[in-house]
């Protein structure tokens, strides 16, 4: 026999879109001195971000000499392109919308260093 009295409330969410999160609170307030608590089961988490590999590659440059590259990716994400200098501080430079698996892109600033590096952030 349970020495405390509970009650079951069950939560769900609206159906998931991608791209979207979903935040569930909890206050619980003590309206006497009798200790309170809140037990949270069968709850279920997925990955969230890009589900599949996507990646940058330099494609070669233009007729100005700047840097042409590619994105590869699941469509429908948008992708953060950055560069650095020096593989510590990084700067966005752009964000590609991928709306169909690839995205070209040029860096109109790939010629102003002597080393310039670059990475692609999905979301």
């Amino acid at each position: 026999m349970s020495i405390f009295n509970t009650n079951h409330y069950t939560f769900r969410f609206q159906n998931a879109i991608a791209n979207s999160s979903h935040i569930l609170g909890f206050r619980l307030d003590p309206f006497t001195s009798v200790s309170s608590r809140i037990i949270i089961t069968n709850v279920a988490l997925s990955f969230v971000g890009i589900p599949d590999l996507f990646g940058l590659s330099i494609t070669g440059k233009d007729t100005n000499g700047f840097a042409l590259f590619k994105l590869t990716g699941p469509s429908g994400f948008n992708y953060t392109i950055e560069a650095s200098t020096n593989l510590v501080d990084w700067t966005s430079i752009a964000t590609l919308i991928n709306t169909n698996g690839t995205v070209p892109f040029v860096d109109r600033n790939s010629t102003n260093s002597t080393a310039r590096f670059y990475r692609a952030v999905g979301y």
